[in-house]
């Protein structure tokens, strides 16, 4: 399956913070905080995708990531606790718009979309974000923010071509059956956008239509109340933003 929606296509804000040195620890707390709200739309997601196409390869697609996210989330709130942030930080964090974009698309794909096109979109997903993630592990290793073992090991994990192979299989399947591939392309290119929205949430530049990098009510930071073609999902990294 050729998909040209890749990692090399986003300009990755937080990337590009490390390697300028503008970032600091208080960003990974916001990368961690976004990610939880990945977490909770994807876990409903995949249910509602699986309801609409209980057949396989689509169910094995679905059930397969819905497990690999339920078993990230608590590596995710290890890296948390390890980031000195409490439960409260994973709760509507960071407070800016783009936090919230790749769950929001990814929601309405599930409704709307055919299987090809979840398919595809999970594919993007899994393309995508996981190598930008190892990409950030390597760039934080040359710059001079400390971050926990957790968080390193998490967003080191890497992908799975197997999950790929699969999603790409899903992908054919549905377009045999007459699945619409330039709806499927669209709704692909919505979320591999909605990465970006992520990147650009836990960098906090200067659209993040004023939410902070720390403290406040908007920001993340530690100990206040007030956080491909997947997950955005594996077992031992980094579920979505497919987890």
């Amino acid at each position: 399956m050729d998909d040209r929606r890749t990692a090399e296509g986003l300009d990755n804000a937080l990337l590009a913070a490390v390697r300028e040195g503008r970032a600091s620890t208080d960003n990974l707390r916001r990368l961690v905080a976004a990610e939880a709200q990945c977490h909770q739309a994807e876990m409903t997601a995949y249910g509602v995708m699986l309801t609409r196409f209980p057949g396989r390869p689509a169910a094995t697609l679905y059930v397969t990531l819905s497990q690999l996210v339920n078993g990230a989330r608590p590596k995710l709130t290890a890296c948390a606790e390890e980031l000195g942030m409490d439960p409260d930080n994973l709760w509507l964090r960071p407070r800016d718009r783009r936090t919230f974009a790749f769950a929001g698309a990814l929601s309405w794909i599930a409704l709307n979309g055919s299987q090809a096109a979840t398919a595809l979109a999970l594919h993007t997903d899994m393309a995508v974000y996981f190598p930008q993630c190892e990409q950030l592990v390597r760039d934080i290793g040359s710059s001079k923010i400390e971050a926990p073992d957790s968080f390193l090991d998490y967003y080191a994990s890497g992908g799975s071509q197997e999950l790929l192979d699969l999603a790409a299989d899903v992908v054919a399947d549905g377009l045999s059956q007459g699945d619409d591939p330039e709806a499927a392309a669209f709704m692909a290119d919505l979320l591999w956008r909605s990465i970006d929205d992520l990147w650009r949430a836990a960098a906090g530049d200067a659209e993040d239509e004023g939410a902070s990098a720390g403290g406040g009510d908007e920001g993340v930071s530690a100990g206040t109340g007030g956080g491909a073609e997947p997950s955005a999902g594996a077992a031992n990294g980094p579920a979505g933003p497919d987890g």
